[in-house]
């Protein structure tokens, strides 16, 4: 009797070891790819995307024969579009309403 308790015994050990070290190596796996990859993938898709919106968009502009305005603020109003970053302000805004304006065209996005 005692034979088979510890033959079953060691059974259940085997099996409980072998699945708990498949487990931690899975849960490391996971934990490393979320961690370190999935972010800076995440990253390169984002910036590629934005690289080939602001790309589409210089083409239209330039093709479409339309010359870029420029701004120049001096004095007083210069100062002060360089203390609130207002070139880095207005590039962020018409980014984000470039961005908006595609995912409005993609159907199942609401």
């Amino acid at each position: 009797m005692t034979a088979l308790l510890s033959l079953i015994g060691g059974v259940f050990a085997k099996f409980l070891t072998i699945d708990m070290a498949k487990f931690l190596a899975t849960r490391a796996l996971l934990l490393s790819l979320f961690t370190l990859v999935l972010p800076v993938v995440l990253y390169n898709v984002f910036t590629m995307i934005l690289e080939e919106i602001l790309n589409y968009s210089s083409s239209l502009v330039s093709s479409s024969g339309f010359s870029s305005t420029i701004f120049e603020l001096t004095g007083f109003a210069g100062w002060i579009a360089t203390q609130i970053n207002l070139s880095a302000s207005l590039s962020i805004f018409f980014s984000a309403v470039a961005f908006r304006y595609v995912l409005s065209l993609i159907p199942f996005i609401r």
